[in-house]
């Protein structure tokens, strides 16, 4: 099966226990057609795209288009910041995933503390006419705003106990575990409500296999999550996210030439998912990577991954490209051209001082250091972190000290990166992410033991290449060893 094109009326959403706030079917089936491009991470070129479905919806009724208008950029602003005002449900959905697209947060931003006051006047002066599942999701996303991820993301558990086929609920709940580095419970997550969505099979429940199946890969249930991601790719073959599970899978498993073999072979299919499309492009370049052939690598920074973060200015592309850029000036020093950083400066500049994640910090960080165009930037960003903040923002004990080894490793100080990298090895999943993607810490862990004068470090380095033989033995991994035979 590829794209679905027969949307669900108001009685279906009704029957599948999701009422609608409007009579017409004509906006209830172009509300199912954007919120499924948006889960998919798509465009889908029959319906115009998003933006177009957007404004048809709007026209079929004016009332619920607008409020769903909000739903629709919820999910959206996990793409990119949209933003538009609406009523409720709606309008707490735009708010939640601008708040987790991590552009900006109510302390950066005074549109998005001046909607943070509004909803929570909206939850004061309606708590009698609106439902228990919109009171929750309001609550929660005011929770996620003050920095509460955990108990935001109970709430939404809690809705999904009532509601297991809400995807609003279920896709935030994915997202807030992923950044708060709790892979358990985004495995989790899905699995207690999968049952629902395979008795009802509802639209989208392909979509939610390839949420359960990356669960599974960040808890190293390799085979099973593999199992799953087919089974979604099997019923929509350019579900990008299904693709991205058995991207890590291979990745994880240092299984390159499948990895390779398999991406190559189903780009066209997976560059459908336009929205993650720079992300799959950028594992591809990782298993280029662990082959030791940057010139590959930098061949996909420079046609894929660049561009794309240049155009969709997305969170998710702008870190990509820092990533990239930086594991190949560890590895490979002289395949990064001096216009690689200060494109990633460019892209990274503006948020030196927003502090809304560790794992953002880092990679902002990781531009600035090799840029001749920070001047001052640096010290800046060091100087601006805070004392404490949110979950996601342990700056006492993470944020600072990443940041400081970044700039330390710049300067040469290899000693001290080791210092700092190494008693973090396995706090480092606090800051959330992935495995694939905390993986450039553990690669600046091992070139800095490599390249510090201390002998310790050297017995340091030679234990952490024997620890990553055992999952990952390929040709970098067989370079690391042969420098400390």
């Amino acid at each position: 099966m590829g794209t679905r094109h027969e949307w669900r009326d108001c009685k279906a959403w009704a029957d599948q226990g999701l009422p609608l706030g409007t009579v017409s079917n004509e906006a209830a089936k172009l509300y199912d057609a954007c919120i499924t491009q948006l889960v998919g991470w798509f465009d889908d070129p029959i319906v115009g795209g998003i933006v177009t479905s957007m404004e048809k919806m709007v026209s079929a009724d004016p009332e619920f288009g607008n409020t769903v208008q909000i739903i629709i950029n919820l999910l959206k602003v996990y793409f990119k910041s949209v933003f538009i005002h609406s009523k409720v449900l709606g309008r707490v959905f735009n708010f939640g995933l601008r708040l987790m697209g991590t552009l900006e947060s109510i302390s950066s931003s005074q549109s998005m503390r001046t909607e943070y006051e509004a909803l929570e006047a909206l939850m004061d002066s309606r708590k009698g006419s609106l439902s228990s599942r919109e009171l929750l999701h309001i609550e929660a996303v005011l929770l996620w705003a003050r920095g509460k991820v955990s108990l935001a993301v109970r709430l939404w558990e809690e809705i999904l106990l009532d509601f297991p086929t809400d995807i609003h609920a279920l896709k935030l709940a994915n997202i807030s575990y992923l950044y708060l580095g709790q892979p358990d419970q985004l495995r989790d997550a899905n699995a207690r409500v999968l049952p629902a969505w395979e008795a009802q099979r509802p639209p989208l429940t392909s979509f939610v296999y390839g949420l359960y199946s990356y669960g599974l890969e960040e808890t190293n249930e390799y085979r099973k999550a593999e199992l799953y991601a087919r089974k979604a790719l099997a019923e929509r073959p350019s579900d990008g996210w299904a693709t991205h599970t058995i991207a890590h899978v291979f990745d994880m498993e240092g299984r390159i030439t499948e990895g390779l073999q398999f991406m190559n072979s189903t780009v066209q299919e997976w560059e459908k998912s336009n929205h993650v499309a720079c992300h799959n492009h950028w594992h591809v370049a990782l298993y280029h990577v662990e082959n030791e052939d940057y010139d590959s690598a930098g061949l996909v920074l420079e046609e894929k991954v660049l561009p794309m973060a240049k155009a969709n200015g997305t969170m998710l592309d702008i870190l990509d490209t820092t990533s990239l850029i930086y594991r190949l000036n560890i590895l490979n020093p002289s395949s990064v051209k001096s216009f690689h950083w200060e494109e990633a400066f460019g892209l990274s500049k503006s948020h030196s001082k927003s502090h809304v994640s560790t794992f953002n910090d880092v990679h902002f960080m990781m531009a600035f250091a090799g840029s001749k165009s920070s001047s001052g930037v640096v010290e800046e960003m060091l100087e601006s972190v805070p004392i404490s903040g949110g979950e996601l923002v342990d700056h006492a004990t993470l944020t600072k000290p990443l940041l400081q080894a970044i700039v330390d490793f710049r300067d040469e100080k290899y000693a001290d990166v080791v210092g700092v990298l190494e008693p973090l090895r396995y706090r480092l999943i606090q800051i959330g992410g992935s495995h694939a993607q905390r993986d450039v810490f553990n690669l600046m862990l091992i070139v800095a033991a490599l390249k510090s004068n201390s002998s310790k470090h050297k017995g340091l380095a030679r234990a952490l290449i024997h620890e990553r033989e055992a999952t990952k033995a390929t040709p970098l991994t067989r370079k690391f060893k042969n420098m400390v035979i």
